[in-house]
């Protein structure tokens, strides 16, 4: 009895505790929001919820997710939380911190008892606050003012503290050597070498200093630098995942990089345009090109999903941090920066100025001519219709002609010749049909259908079991009414034949008579009770209604009221519904009616195929006229004036969204409002566009008021990377506190300030550099540098680089004399081994090339297809463009050696090298040596190698020689 007593005390409802006692309010601000914002909330906030666990607001504190409540107020002791901050249940909490102190437990257990009250939020979405302190790391400083000191004054001063000084200048062959391959990705010519030398034994700073301007208005050097870009900017010419489906219009966007270079297209504009070139220079084909950039990703193109949306839009954002602001942004995508002053909302407020966007195709021509070519072209296609409508007209003619003829062979009555001839059964019912949801009332006997389509019964797909269709339906529903005169017939033998699959429902006069759910697999009859019977209206106007839901497999539909009395013995169900003597016609005489254009030429009277020859030659002659249409490029447009709605996603689950945010900037720079910071949205005037991505090409660019600083110098030093093959910052893509410091602050601060001062020019920044005398050092290296400048981030001499993939593979065309210097185009496709192509379940690369003049081209131009690189290629280290790329790996490994010994396209390149050689040289082996030396080397053998070379041929080939030079860490690396 006792212990029944007990569990019916225990049962009882306890009062339940207000949530918003004076106690526990009190409480809560006094104890429990300091415990938990200094040991929880840095993992359990609306950013990043671990365990589905958030208690940054009281609604988030008592969600319950997978794993149910963690906290039930007022019952401390059946609240999961207690089991871990107690650590009675792993994981114990704070993770991988000290246990809290029982007096912080036991606060807050007394908090929950009085019902887990909150006075306010803890954390907001989004809760991370930037701070000044945080705007005073190096990157997002405002610029130091020019030192007006040199490159090499910083380098110096820097050296001299570590009692070093820069090495001696290199020997001018391997200057004009290092900066051909540098700026051009190609080695020079002996011609041009001589000429350099010529020059040097005049003035050799005025002939350095015009092989540098020379070299920077050759193309070859915007093909060469407009690569580096295209890495950043993960350009290929497919979209990647399992499909990777091809663009064809992509290659106009690495055209227009190519052509900025050569141009010089000040990089502040380089930038915007390729943000908004569509918004701010609207009428320019190549502004439109320029936003290839924010096409350029991989994308998923089999379904369209709010994820996959998001993934296209999460690769666009972190392509802008990484490839313009050397920021991380990607990181912000699910929880506030781990290490960067960058919140989650700053990164969803700068994806809404892509959320409105959409990929089109946009015709590379000005307004006007594309104007033009749409008229000229809706003419010819108005004469091309006309011409193919009087090539069908005659066609039909003849085909009755030659029906006619073979009628005539046949002995039937004229009454069954035209019944033959008739299109359908002039028996067979016709129904009016639909495939989109009608208004409510679509059943009743006076709705006006007279708008649907016709078709003849039954309406499903082919090979859905006992089907006999007449009309195709592949969507998930049908509605079908048809009115019909009832004569009167034996009312106890009259039902519907009926087939359907899936769910059906027949009305009769606006009543339900009929309806089933699933399917049958052949007609079924249904008796009809008294009631339908009763609905029908002899000799008068009725009406039957149906409508049929699939849902997986095939479907099909088809109803017809029967009268069984009538049914022949042992005859179908479905025989009987489709008895006709016109079917009877067609099943006997149906071929005849079928004239095939093979039979169309074969049975056709002289007379008649003259005729048709006509036709033919004229619609031939005729499409030698049509334009030709614009090249089209893969680019970027938004939808409409109207900025899309835009959410802070919770963990990054578009399923989640929390706060709606409008377009805004990183606070870490300043003014994050697009109106404070003096770059307001306004909409383009057609009324096109939102403005948005003007406003964040403009904020991206402005130095003042925007990310223009951080801009600069990530360009600055990006064009030093690519110098020395190293940055003064290591990471090109990442200036955040993770990143290692410039080795030279001041003098990342003075290239980007000239970077500026001279109208954001690339070439003037380049021509600083490569005049310098750091850039020109010998590749001297000591023992004595090992231990003070290890890594050279002093810059105490010049070690070499390996090349890149391309300038590997060009150099080798060029020393061949291969190269084929057309520019722009389509990707070419050189010939892979077919082992390589074999690695997917799709053909995605042409089998049996045959290398030649048109896949001989520099690689810039080589299709780039994602699921594809040629593995010379990427052997030597060729990102795969599935996100930008800053910096390349520079590997050096044993696959590389056996690429340049085995490959086929280096032994025929070596064949054509050797070639080339008796062809220039003669047939002096000594003549050939010099000559192969100067041409890929750029300067003569020495006496030992010349030597060796010739003991060399004895045994071997020329092409052996060739292939050996190739191999070279000399031909291989800039000097």
């Amino acid at each position: 009895m006792i212990s029944l007593l007990l569990s019916l005390l225990v049962a009882l409802p306890q009062e339940p505790v207000p949530a918003d006692s004076d106690e526990g309010l009190r409480l809560f601000e006094e104890r429990v929001r300091p415990i938990l914002q200094n040991n929880c909330v840095e993992c359990h906030n609306p950013s990043q919820s671990k365990g589905e666990f958030d208690l940054s607001t009281r609604e988030a504190l008592l969600f319950e997710g997978e794993f149910g409540a963690w906290v039930v107020p007022g019952d401390p002791d059946d609240s999961e939380l207690f089991y871990l901050i107690d650590h009675e249940d792993k994981p114990f909490m704070p993770k991988d911190a000290p246990q809290l102190s029982k007096e912080d437990r036991d606060a807050l257990r007394r908090w929950v008892e009085l019902g887990a009250p909150y006075s306010g939020p803890i954390a907001e979405q989004g809760g991370m606050q930037v701070t000044e302190a945080d705007r005073e790391h190096w990157a997002f400083r405002p610029l130091a003012e020019d030192t007006g000191r040199s490159i090499d004054a910083h380098l110096q001063e820097a050296l001299a503290e570590r009692g070093l000084a820069m090495g001696p200048q290199a020997e001018p062959r391997t200057l004009l050597r290092r900066l051909t391959l540098d700026l051009t990705g190609l080695p020079p010519t002996p011609k041009v070498m001589e000429a350099f030398l010529a020059a040097w034994e005049q003035d050799a700073e005025a002939a350095y200093a015009a092989a540098v301007d020379r070299l920077l208005a050759d193309p070859a050097y915007g093909e060469r630098w407009g690569r580096h870009w295209l890495d950043a900017a993960r350009y290929a010419d497919s979209g990647g995942y399992e499909f990777d489906v091809e663009r064809p219009d992509a290659w106009p966007y690495r055209d227009w990089v190519i052509e900025a270079y050569n141009q010089d297209l000040p990089y502040d504009e380089f930038l915007q345009l390729q943000l908004a070139g569509d918004e701010l220079q609207p009428g320019n084909p190549a502004a439109h090109a320029a936003t290839g950039f924010l096409t350029a990703g991989p994308r998923i193109t089999n379904q369209e999903t709010i994820q996959n949306r998001y993934d296209e839009l999460d690769d666009i954002v972190a392509t802008i941090g990484s490839s313009m602001m050397g920021v991380t942004l990607g990181c912000a995508r699910c929880h506030d920066h781990k290490f960067d002053p960058i919140p989650t909302r700053d990164y969803y407020a700068i994806l809404g100025a892509f959320k409105n966007t959409r990929t089109v195709k946009q015709p590379m021509l000005p307004p006007a001519e594309l104007a033009a070519y749409r008229a000229e072209k809706a003419a010819f296609d108005e004469r091309m219709s006309a011409a193919q409508a009087a090539a069908d007209q005659a066609k039909d003619q003849i085909r009755d002609a030659i029906v006619a003829r073979r009628l005539g062979k046949l002995e039937l009555t004229e009454e069954a010749a035209q019944l033959l001839l008739a299109e359908q059964d002039p028996d067979l019912p016709i129904w009016r049909y639909t495939l989109r949801k009608p208004a409510d009332d679509w059943f009743q006997d006076d709705f006006d259908d007279s708008d649907w389509p016709e078709g003849a019964p039954g309406f499903g797909t082919a090979g859905t079991p006992g089907a006999r269709v007449g009309t195709q339906w592949k969507s998930k529903n049908i509605w079908l009414r048809r009115a019909f005169e009832h004569r009167w017939l034996h009312m106890s033998d009259y039902g519907l034949a009926i087939h359907h699959d899936e769910d059906v429902a027949v009305y009769l006069n606006g009543e339900l008579i009929y309806e089933a759910e699933g399917y049958v697999t052949d007609y079924q009859f249904v008796p009809l009770p008294r009631k339908a019977l009763d609905l029908l209206r002899p000799m008068q106007r009725n009406v039957l209604a149906v409508h049929c839901k699939q849902t997986v497999g095939g479907q099909y539909v088809d109803v017809h009221f029967v009268d069984r009395a009538t049914m022949a013995p042992h005859q179908s169900l479905a025989d009987h519904v489709f008895e006709s003597r016109w079917q009877t016609l067609r099943d006997q005489f149906g071929d005849v009616l079928q004239v095939s254009d093979e039979q169309l030429k074969e049975e056709a009277s002289a007379a008649e195929a003259a005729e048709l020859e006509r036709h033919r030659a004229a619609i031939q002659e005729l499409r030698r006229e049509e334009p030709r249409g614009p090249q089209r490029v893969l680019s970027i447009q938004d939808k409409g004036p109207e900025p899309e709605k835009n959410w802070l996603l919770a963990r990054g689950n578009p399923l989640d969204p929390k706060d709606e945010l409008d377009l805004a900037f990183l606070q870490v720079i300043g003014p994050a409002n697009p109106e404070e910071a003096g770059f307001p949205v306004q909409p383009r005037v057609d009324g096109r566009s939102s403005g948005q991505r003007t406003s964040l090409a403009q904020w991206m660019t402005d130095v003042e008021r925007g990310a223009g600083r951080l801009v600069a110098r990530v360009e600055a030093n990006r064009i030093w990377h690519h110098h020395f093959g190293v940055g003064l910052v290591t990471t090109p893509g990442d200036f955040g506190t993770m990143a290692d410091p410039p080795s030279h602050p001041a003098l990342l601060d003075d290239l980007a300030q000239r970077l500026i001062a001279h109208g954001w020019s690339r070439k003037a920044l380049h021509r600083e550099i490569l005049l310098s005398d750091a850039y020109r050092q010998q590749g001297q290296w000591t023992p004595q540098l090992e231990q003070t400048d290890g890594e050279n981030r002093l810059w105490s001499y010049r070690p070499p680089v390996r090349l890149e993939a391309e300038a590997i593979r060009d150099s080798i065309l060029a020393v061949s004399g291969a190269l084929n210097p057309e520019m722009g185009g389509p990707g070419v496709r050189p010939w892979i081994h077919p082992d390589a192509i074999a690695t997917g379940s799709t053909e995605k690369w042409p089998k049996g090339v045959v290398d030649g003049p048109a896949t001989w081209r520099r690689t810039v131009y080589v299709f780039q297809r994602r699921s594809v690189l040629m593995p010379t290629l990427e052997t030597f280290d060729l990102p795969n463009a599935t996100q930008s790329c800053t910096r390349r790996n520079r590997t050096t490994t044993p696959t590389q050696a056996l690429a340049m010994l085995n490959n086929p396209f280096m032994r025929q390149q070596a064949k054509l090298f050797a070639a080339r050689l008796e062809r220039e040289a003669g047939a002096d082996r000594a003549d050939q040596v010099q000559h192969a030396f100067a041409l890929a080397l750029g300067r003569p053998p020495s006496e030992s190698e010349l030597a060796q070379c010739l003991s060399f041929l004895t045994d071997e080939t020329l092409a052996d020689l060739c292939q050996v030079l190739f191999n070279l860490n000399e031909f291989l690396y800039l000097p």
